[in-house]
Parts: structure tokens; sequence; C-alpha cells
């Protein structure tokens, strides 16, 4: 009865106009480095080379990165991790000069923040899908991120100067 539970969540990856990439369930384990793994990994083999993320954690996941099968091909593709700018604050200040967006270069005054505002974005969606089955639920959400990029793209090319 139980296992309608084994999802304890979503792990997304993002572009910085707010399209979403990848997304997946988290099932069972909670938030593991399997997930952001799994996504760096993609985000290499899809973007080629100078690929730059922001994670939460980016500074200890650069640890985790060096220790992981993928290693060889993070540094032959020249891989930056840095911590979104509002997370950025709550680390040390020697990670905030390494992995603080505003101390790295490469990218502008970019927050890093938007699978924060995705994740907001998708909070009115939990109560509908708390008793959902599992392919409701994955349908549910993948309806909201159907129609979450759409509405991005849309603001994309509304932009005029």
């Amino acid at each position: 009865m139980w296992a309608i539970y084994r999802e304890t969540g979503i792990f997304l990856s993002a572009c910085r106009h707010g399209l979403i990439w990848w997304i997946c369930d988290m099932v069972l384990s909670g938030e593991l480095a399997k997930y952001p793994l799994a996504i760096v990994n993609e985000a290499l083999d899809a973007f080629g080379d100078k690929v730059g993320l922001g994670y939460d954690i980016g500074c200890s996941f650069t640890e985790t990165i060096a220790k992981s099968s993928i290693s060889e091909k993070a540094k032959a593709k020249g891989l930056r991790l840095v911590v979104p700018a509002f997370h950025g604050y709550a680390h040390k200040r020697l990670c905030q000069l390494s992995f603080h967006p505003l101390y790295a270069g490469g990218f502008g005054i970019e927050d890093l923040e938007t699978a924060e505002r995705i994740f907001s974005s998708f909070n009115g969606l939990a109560n509908v899908t708390r008793y959902a089955s599992r392919f409701h639920r994955h349908q549910s959400i993948d309806l909201y991120a159907q129609q979450h990029d759409d509405d991005k793209y849309q603001e994309l090319c509304m932009y005029s100067p």
C-alpha cells in the first residue's frame, strides 16, 4: 500500500531563461548525488565545452564530481560549478570567493536561482498530485512543465528593446 509514496520529490535542471532541460523523480532516497551527477553528465553531452552550472551545494559537489565516473569528462569539457547567488551568501567567505557567480567569471549578472523559481511555481501542483497514481502524477507534472516552458518561451519572444 505504501509503495505509492516511493517518490520523494523531483530533481530538475533549467536554463537561465526558465526552460526546463531535464526533470526526474527522486525515489526513496531523497536528494542524493546520483541525480545531479546524471544531469551534469547529460549537460556535458548536450552542450559541449565550457558548461557552467549553478547548484545549491556547487562547492562540495565539485569534489563529488572529481571522485565520480564523469570526472575526466568534466575536466576535459571545462565544467564550472557555482553556488546560486542567494544560496551563496549562506556559505563561508572562502567558498563565496571561489563559487559565487559574482566572483566566478562567465556568469554575468545571472543569479542562477531559476530552479527555485520553477519549484515555487510548481507548489500549486502538490495538492493535485499528492494522492494520484504514479502515472497521473507524472502526467500532471509533464503537462505542467510543458505549459511552464510554453509560457517562458512566449515571454522570450515578447522582449522588445
